[in-house]
Order: C-alpha cells, then structure tokens, then sequence
C-alpha cells in the first residue's frame, strides 16, 4: 500500500496535477498502447460538422481525396488538422502516419536507427562530440550497460544513490522510452520513502519496480534542468523544448519548422497528447511564436482550440534562440545517415540543452502547429533524392 504525500510546491504555482500514479505499471502500458493505436473516427463522425447534408457530402469527400492523396490521412488525422473545415488550402500537402513512416524509410538509414532508440547511446555520442546533454547521474541496469556512469543493479544500490542528498532532486526515464510514458521526477527521500512529482510516496521497492517492468533496457537517472525564467509564465519548473525538424543535405543540415512545446504547469513532460499542454509555431529564421494551439483536454481525438491568453503570446520571441540552432546543426552533421532529423531542444536558465534525436519524427506536430502541410517543393525535392517512389504533389 502507498498513501498520498503531503503536497509540496515544486510546480511554480502550479494547480495540484491529476491524481494519476506514476508508478502504476498498468497505466503506462495502456497509454502507450493507446498512443500506438490511436483513436478511430466513423464516417458518422467525420461529417459531424457539416451544417447540410450537402456540406457533410463536401466534408467526406475532401476526406477520400486526403486519403488518397500523398498524405495518405486517416479519418483520426484529417479532423486532428482541421481539415473537415473549410477554406484550408492545399490539404493534399498534409501527411499522414502511414505515409510519414514510408518517407521515413526511404530517407533514413535502418543501420542508424539504434543511435536515436537508445537514449543512452545517443547521450554517448552527444557527450562525445563535447555537444550539451542532461547529466545523467546513474543507470539503473541490470546488466551492466551503463555506458560510463554509475550502474545501479538494485534496490540497495538505488536506495544509496536516493539517500545522498547531492543527488536529489532526479529526473527518471527509461532508456528507451516514447511519448515521455513512464517520466517522473523524485522530489525528497527520507530514508525509506520517495517524493514522486512533489505528490506520491513511494517505496524504493516500488520504484525499482517499475524500472525493471517499464524499462526493460534500464532507466536514465539525471540532475533535473531548470527552464529559462522568460518561460516561467508558462512553464513554472517544467521544462519546454524546442522540436526542429530538418533535413540533410549533402551532410549539411536544412532546417524545415520549428515549433515549441510547452507543458502545462506540474507536468513533468511537455508532450502536447497532455492535457493543457501548448504547440506554439515559431519561425525558422527568428525563433518568433507566431501561432499557438491547446490541447484542452475535452476532445476525445485530441482536437486542439486557440487560447489567446495562454504565454508565450505571439510574436515573443524565444530565448537564445540561435545558439539553440546553432548547436542542432552541430549535433545533425553527426547523423549522416539519417536525412531526416526531427530534434528536441531544451530551453533551460543556462542555454539550450540537447535532449533527443528522433528518427525521422512526427511531422504531424509541425503540421499542426503551424496549420500547414508538410510537403512543400524543398521537402518533395528531398524525398525525390532520397529515392522515394510514393505519390507527391505536382
């Protein structure tokens, strides 16, 4: 049994976070189940918005052309872009799931795909190159890959890393984890019980527990960042990254979009499938919000609304900006063989702070911030290089 602790203000001013538990093995599994899956849309539902029987027929068939267009949409995407509204210009630039993992295989490299899976490895190279990473504290790893940190086997071994006060506050996440599922911060350490995102107590058994269940190929143990305070309206302690997506060109990286990803506040992470979390557009060049969406949590499909007084606003123009890109570009020429890059990027109270390498990435999250396909001529013409052979607008 675990009692709820005593709540304790690590959110900035947070609201108390739902009262969901980090530690519940089942949860996890099934959010990222249903995150693979995804919801299903009928047909019904598809045309709920038209106001006419003669504008659901319009809707469904601005649908079937998307999904048999070079976006190859499903019914799920094609509400989750808005395109079932009317006046979107070219919607047969919008990319779907399917089609993005087929642009995906033809531009990247299989043999590379380890150096993004695999956290640790990833964090290796980073460090290697003398690029900034989060320091990662200790692994706990059962076989010993611990890549030149401290390995922890066990639970007498995680329960000495706990008790060294240096070593609180620590962010957990599993080395080979997606969509943030199974991140949580430990806050304090008595001794015998953990502070779990400033609300659960948990025992060293239970946390070491989870690792070995969520994170079959060990978990990342590291010292926490702090967020730039110009962000601190929006973020509290959470953390926002920047995701850059770009292309490789002759080993010389392009940079396509860029948006910012903000997490509500008390929230570890800042995936946008979290409620209250913001996707801000930002400009390649300026690194200005131009445009921002929320997800507020009430739409099953996670359709997202405007929110004009959520921070930052547009036109705020984000903090070391351009040491950010310039340390992306210095990161990207390390991953030749992967021609398409989508990277997050930490805005923290010391500079920007590389956090992951996707291969190939979500196209869906620049689309939707920024309400606009992806498959622009420079991003057709990259595809065409890279020798793929699906359906591209003329």
């Amino acid at each position: 049994m675990t009692s709820k602790a005593k709540q304790v203000d690590t959110t900035g001013g947070a609201k108390t976070p739902d009262l969901v538990d980090p530690l519940d093995i089942g949860q996890a599994f099934a959010t990222r189940k249903a995150m693979s899956i995804g919801s299903k849309v009928k047909y019904a539902q598809l045309v709920a918005g038209g106001q006419s029987l003669s504008d659901k027929i319009a809707i469904l068939l601005r649908y079937l052309r998307c999904r048999a267009g070079p976006g190859n949409l499903s019914p799920e995407e094609f509400l989750k872009f808005g395109l079932d509204q009317t006046g979107v210009d070219d919607i047969h630039r919008f990319v779907g799931h399917a089609a993005q993992m087929r642009m995906h295989d033809a531009c990247n490299d299989a043999s590379w795909f380890a150096t993004t899976k695999n956290k640790l490895l990833w964090e290796m190279i980073m460090a290697g190159a003398g690029l900034r990473v989060p320091e990662t504290l200790a692994v706990y790893e059962k076989k010993g890959r611990g890549g030149g940190v401290m390995i922890l086997h066990d639970g007498d071994a995680l329960t000495d890393f706990l008790s060294r006060s240096s070593n609180i506050p620590v962010f957990c996440k599993p080395v080979t984890g997606v969509y943030s599922i199974g991140a949580f911060r430990i806050d304090a350490f008595d001794g015998e019980k953990a502070l779990i995102n400033g609300l659960w107590e948990k025992s060293v058994e239970e946390i070491a527990g989870y690792f070995e269940v969520v994170g079959k190929k060990g978990y990342l143990l590291q010292r926490p960042l702090m967020p730039n305070k110009k962000l601190f309206p929006a973020t509290g302690n959470s953390i926002a990254t920047l995701r850059f997506l770009l292309r490789m060109d002759g080993g010389n990286p392009s940079l396509m979009r860029c948006v910012l990803k903000v997490p509500a506040k008390g929230e570890v992470a800042d995936n946008f499938w979290r409620p209250e979390a913001q996707l801000c557009a930002v400009a390649v060049g300026s690194g200005e919000v131009t445009d921002k969406i929320v997800n507020d949590g009430s739409q099953k499909y996670f359709r997202v609304s405007g929110n004009s007084n959520a921070f930052p606003p547009p036109g705020f123009v984000m903090p070391d900006y351009q040491d950010a890109k310039q340390l992306l570009c210095e990161g990207a020429r390390h991953f030749p063989g992967i021609r398409t890059q989508s990277w997050d990027i930490a805005v923290t109270d010391e500079g920007p702070v590389l956090m992951e390498l996707n291969f190939g990435g979500d196209l869906g999250l620049a689309q939707l911030a920024h309400r606009k396909g992806i498959l622009n001529e420079e991003y057709c013409n990259h595809l065409r290089k890279c020798g793929y052979k699906g359906k591209l607008p003329g």
